[in-house]
């Protein structure tokens, strides 16, 4: 993604949330991102973070986690910060800091952390932190493998229109993991998904369709239709460097990416 679109990305997300600081850190920072002055805005961020705001630790972790920043990304340094803003009860940084832990990524892999950091955004309504949870949940990586639990987790981001649990629903009705084996199910969350840009659901429809009938894929199609009216307002989100940051922020609905899915 060119530079110039994620300095846009990162400014809008500090844009939305500069307001929640007590002080004027943020919208300082926020500036200094627009101007691509990434230094000054690290400078801005510390000293909030110094005085006490732990959003300014998230936000200093997001341009960590960007590559913003001389072109590279510090997931150590970002790390670092995510946990003050953990400790602080921030759902982010409990996905994020989750994230840098299933993966490895500037801390040493560490899966039942994930989980467990997971598991607390999850529980703080973040339909993203469902999703990842269920993804552990659904092949026992990092807590005892439990379809039941990974289709329910599933279940609640699909329902607020995240795309990775969406997909991950899609594939476990179609499998019938966790549920009954529903083919109409199976493609219209698979579908809605796929409308989100999930990168796997698109390659799972043709699976999907090739077993349904033609009156069946008739009643999916509308079920999409129906559900995509009156359930959600379409999520569109970009990825960086494992960082989401979601064009309907506002509402705190952060986005999963693709990953995860079983079959």
């Amino acid at each position: 993604m060119a530079i110039q679109a994620i300095s846009s990305i990162v400014a809008g997300f500090f844009l939305v949330f500069g307001s929640a600081c007590a002080t004027d850190y943020i919208s300082l920072a926020s500036s200094s991102v627009e101007d691509n002055q990434y230094e000054a805005a690290i400078e801005f961020l510390t000293e909030g973070a110094s005085k006490g705001d732990p959003r300014c630790d998230y936000y200093l972790a997001v341009l960590m986690l960007s590559g913003e920043i001389e072109g590279e990304r510090d997931s150590q340094a970002a790390s670092v910060w995510l946990r003050t803003a953990v400790d602080a009860g921030i759902p982010d940084a409990q996905l994020d800091l989750g994230r840098l832990y299933e993966s490895g990524d500037g801390v040493d892999r560490d899966l039942a952390k994930a989980a467990a950091l997971y598991r607390k955004a999850a529980d703080a309504g973040l339909p993203a932190g469902q999703a990842q949870l269920g993804a552990l949940y659904a092949v026992g990586k990092g807590v005892e493998q439990d379809t039941a639990m990974a289709t329910d987790l599933y279940r609640k981001a699909a329902k607020s229109g995240d795309p990775l649990g969406q997909a991950a629903l899609g594939v476990a009705s179609f499998h019938g993991i966790g549920v009954p084996k529903n083919l109409i199910d199976g493609y219209m969350w698979t579908k809605l998904a796929a409308r989100q840009g999930n990168p796997e659901a698109n390659l799972i429809l043709r699976v999907i369709v090739a077993e349904m009938t033609p009156s069946g894929l008739k009643k999916a199609r509308y079920m999409v239709s129906k559900y995509s009216a009156k359930s959600f307002k379409t999520v569109q989100y970009r990825t960086k460097a494992g960082i989401d940051v979601a064009a309907d922020a506002p509402k705190r609905r952060r986005s999963s990416g693709g990953s995860g899915l079983t079959q």
